[in-house]
C-alpha cells in the first residue's frame, strides 16, 4: 500500500514507516523499502509556507532546556536550577517552558523536580525544530577545510585529547560511529567559547564556504552520553539526531531512524 499525501510530518512518517506503509509526499519526504533491493527513506521537509509556532520552546533558549530534558531520559529527576546551571537559560526562561511543556501535555510532573515525559517522540520532534530553526543559526561559527580532507579519524587521531579538550564530536561523523551506516561527509566540532581559537589552530583549520568540518559553541555544559570515554568524545545522540533531520540527504533519514531505535528505545 502507498499513501500519497501534499505534506508528511516527521512524526506520522515513523508510525507509517512502522507499520510498513509505503509514503510519497509531494515535498520529497518518502518511504520505499524492498528488502535487500532499495530503501528510500526521507523526512523533515517541510512546506515554504510553514512557520514555527510562536511558543517558548520554539527558540534558541527552548532548544536548549528540551536537549536537557530529553537526555536525562523518560523520568526526569531535575529541578528549575538544575536546569538553569547545565543549561545557561534564565531561570525564568525555564520556568515558562516547563509550564508550556506541561500545558501541552508533554511532560508531567510525579514530585517535586521530577517529571515524566508522557509524549517523547513529540518532545523529540519539537527539539529537532528548535535545534534546526533557532539554535543551531545562533551557535555557528562557520565552516572550515583541514588538510586532512574528509579523513577525519586521521585528524582527531593527529591531536591529543589535551588538545581537544571539551570539544564535543557531531554530525554525520558521530551518526557513522554510532551506527556503522554513514559514511561521514561532515563533521560538526562543539567548542567552548574561550576554546575555539585554540581549536582552530591545533586542527589547522581555515574557513571555507565549501568545508566539511562545521563549527558550533557548545550549548550546555553536557554535550555527551554519560560515563562516556570514547575518544574523541562523541555528541549524546539526541543531538546527533536533530543534526540528521536538519540535513536534507535520505541517507541521514534513515541514519537517524537506526540511531533512534539503538540509543533512545524509550522514545516511540
Amino acid at each position: 500500500m502507498l499513501v500519497a499525501a501534499p505534506y508528511v510530518p516527521e512524526t506520522l512518517a515513523q508510525k507509517l514507516r512502522d507499520q510498513g506503509l509505503w509514503f510519497v509526499g509531494s515535498l520529497g519526504n518518502a518511504y520505499i523499502e524492498m528488502p535487500g533491493e532499495i530503501l528510500i527513506y526521507t523526512t523533515g521537509k517541510r512546506p515554504a509556507r510553514w512557520q514555527p509556532p510562536n511558543a517558548s520552546w520554539m527558540s534558541a533558549q527552548g532548544a536548549k532546556v528540551l536537549f536537557q530534558l530529553l537526555i536525562l531520559g523518560s523520568r526526569v529527576h531535575a529541578t528549575y536550577r538544575d536546569i538553569v546551571r547545565n543549561t545557561g537559560v534564565s531561570l525564568g526562561m525555564v520556568s515558562k517552558i516547563i509550564t508550556s511543556l506541561l500545558g501541552r501535555g508533554v511532560i508531567s510532573p510525579r514530585a517535586r523536580g521530577v517529571y515524566e515525559i508522557v509524549e517523547p517522540h513529540r518532545l523529540l520532534e519539537m527539539w529537532s525544530d528548535a535545534y534546526a530553526l533557532k539554535l543551531r543559526p545562533k551557535i555557528s561559527l562557520g565552516r572550515f577545510r583541514s588538510l586532512y580532507g574528509a579523513d577525519f579519524a586521521r585528524m582527531f587521531k593527529e591531536t591529543s585529547k589535551a588538545e581537544m579538550k571539551s570539544v564535543v564530536i557531531g554530525g554525520e561523523y558521530a551518526a557513522d560511529k554510532l551506527t556503522g551506516y554513514l559514511r561521514a561527509g561532515l563533521v560538526s566540532l562543539y567548542v567552548p567559547p574561550d576554546r575555539v581559537r585554540a581549536v582552530l589552530g591545533v586542527l589547522r583549520l581555515a574557513p571555507s564556504s565549501e568545508g566539511n568540518i562545521e563549527l558550533y559553541e557548545a550549548f550546555a555544559k553536557r554535550l555527551t552520553m554519560p560515563r562516556s570515554r570514547k575518544w574523541p568524545p562523541l555528541a549524546h545522540p539526541v543531538l546527533v539526531y536533530a543534526e540528521l533531520l536538519a540535513t536534507d540527504d535520505p541517507r541521514c533519514g534513515e541514519a537517524a531512524r537506526r540511531l533512534k531505535e539503538r540509543y533512545l528505545p524509550w522514545i516511540q
